[in-house]
């Protein structure tokens, strides 16, 4: 379950992605590769669900907790923001390595498919973060592309997947 991303900001992120790798020379540099992940930050803020539009709103996963912060505020993220934590399932280090390691022909659809498969976003309490995450380091995983075969892997190892409802109220997992 993902939020719809916007396509003109997805295509913009494609396009980039593919100047990067057709121009390796730029990437000794760290400010491209750190550029390409905030610009990844900046498109799943303009995330699209049935709940909403936005950087909160507009992703379908939130845990259990942060939803009842929500509805307590009237479904207005306004005044909460502090107490959620818009939480990027896969790393965006992990899914700016991936888009860098593609081959030089890659054409813009297919970064555009890749980005959208690898951005998944779920929203959390602050302290559900610390607790369930925070401890989980990717050199754990089960292997180098844990994120092909189970993208909630961290938060099945940090036990916070049980927690995570869809927009519906339905868990994830089930």
């Amino acid at each position: 379950m993902r939020a719809t991303l916007n396509r003109e900001k997805l295509r913009a992120v494609a396009k980039f992605a593919q100047f990067c790798v057709r121009n390796r020379a730029l990437l000794d540099d760290r400010l491209i590769p750190q550029t390409l992940g905030i610009a990844i930050r900046k498109l799943h803020d303009f995330g699209e669900c049935s709940r909403g539009r936005g950087k909160y709103l507009g992703h379908p996963c939130w845990s259990r907790e942060a939803r009842k912060l929500l509805e307590g505020n009237s479904d207005k993220v306004r005044g909460i923001i502090g107490k959620l934590s818009h939480e990027h399932v896969i790393p965006v280090g992990v899914v700016v390595t991936e888009l860098l390691a593609r081959p030089a022909q890659t054409s813009v659809r297919e970064f555009e498919e890749l980005i959208t498969r690898l951005s998944l976003v779920a929203i959390v309490t602050r302290t559900e973060e610390i607790e369930h995450l925070h401890s989980i380091k990717l050199q754990d995983a089960p292997s180098d592309r844990w994120f092909d075969s189970d993208p909630w892997w961290r938060y099945r190892k940090g036990r916070l997947l049980a927690k995570i409802v869809d927009d519906t109220g339905c868990r994830i997992d089930a």
